[in-house]
């Protein structure tokens, strides 16, 4: 297996499995602070002696699925995850959650799990001896996977309730991500194999999407209602060929229709503007592209004349809109 047991900085690749197992807290932070993403402070509420840390990590697709034990009872902190929503199950002991002005308490035993969202502070308070189960699961691909499900675009980003049981439809779900937290846990996974992570990863994200509580589940729960067949043509145009320079002249002439009815259409189907339609397609093909490996040489300027963006500072800032983070962060060699 891969296992690493040292603290090195960035995000691990699909496949690559973490076990750690150390009673010094800047260890243990560091790789936390790595795998998540984001920069924690720990604060102890017992001797810090009894410190034992324990970590198996994976990234498993679009999610970060990390099984975590401190062995003393404590009290973690978060800034703003940004990129992710993390769920949490404790899967022994007991975990209280803040965030704002909301509190969550969850324990082991019960199918309930607490949801961190992305856009502020969080604190963790975990009981001695209690080990949690953590899942980031990357906001921009569930949006991704939303509109591909709902075969249209999304305006709004995705809100939970704090707190949910895991009862009814959500049980496959919590199965799931049980079965997860045993295989990464055991002596043996194949979640250090990048195929299969990548699938799991990306099962658990679709089963989410479908039987957890959020604005959109009823309209998932529906059948999709199609795309005016004027969309559709302009859609298909720019899907097979996202760096062709569309204006919405072209689009409008293949698909049959007015510019203005074309607009009207992609307004009413996807809330915005073919051209905006066709720049996300483009975002969402070089952020593709940047994650995987390219070869030696290769710049983010590259890529994103390669998606039929010209001036590399307007796809920068563009990128960092859609997605938080900038493109050279994500370049992979």
């Amino acid at each position: 297996m891969a296992y690493r047991d040292d603290a090195v900085p960035g995000t691990p690749d699909p496949g690559l499995t973490f076990r750690l197992e150390s009673d010094d807290v800047d260890a243990a932070r560091t790789l936390m602070t790595a795998f998540f993403g984001v920069a924690l402070t720990y604060r102890p509420l017992t001797d810090v002696a009894d410190f034992a840390f324990r970590m198996r990590a994976a990234r498993v697709g679009p999610v970060n699925l990390g099984l975590l034990g401190f062995g003393t009872e404590s009290r973690w902190m978060a800034p703003p995850q940004g990129s992710f929503y993390s769920l949490c199950f404790p899967r022994t002991g007991k975990m209280v959650l803040t965030q704002r002005d909301e509190r969550g308490c969850v324990e082991e035993g019960r199918r309930s799990g607490t949801m961190v969202g992305p856009f502020a502070g969080a604190e963790s308070h975990l009981a001695r001896h209690s080990d949690v189960l953590i899942l980031g699961f990357d906001r921009y691909a569930l949006q991704q996977e939303l509109e591909t499900e709902l075969e249209r675009s999304v305006t709004q980003p995705l809100e939970f309730p704090f707190t949910f049981g895991c009862e009814g439809p959500a049980r496959l779900f919590f199965d799931q991500c049980q079965m997860l937290a045993d295989e990464l846990a055991g002596p043996h996974t194949t979640l250090d194999r990048p195929s299969v992570a990548a699938r799991m990863g990306s099962a658990l994200l679709t089963t989410m999407l479908h039987v957890t509580p959020h604005q959109y589940a009823e309209a998932l729960a529906r059948p999709a209602a199609p795309a005016p067949r004027q969309v559709k043509r302009a859609v298909e145009a720019m899907a097979a060929d996202p760096a062709h320079p569309f204006t919405a002249t072209e689009l409008a002439r293949i698909a049959g229709v007015s510019v203005r009815s074309l607009q009207r259409a992609f307004q009413g189907h996807h809330g915005m503007t073919p051209l905006v339609y066709l720049r996300r397609l483009r975002l969402e093909r070089a952020r593709r592209d940047l994650a995987r490996p390219q070869p030696p040489g290769t710049t983010v300027a590259d890529i994103a004349l390669r998606w039929g963006f010209l001036h590399p500072s307007r796809f920068a800032a563009r990128y960092r809109e859609r997605y938080g983070t900038l493109p050279s962060e994500e370049l992979h060699h």
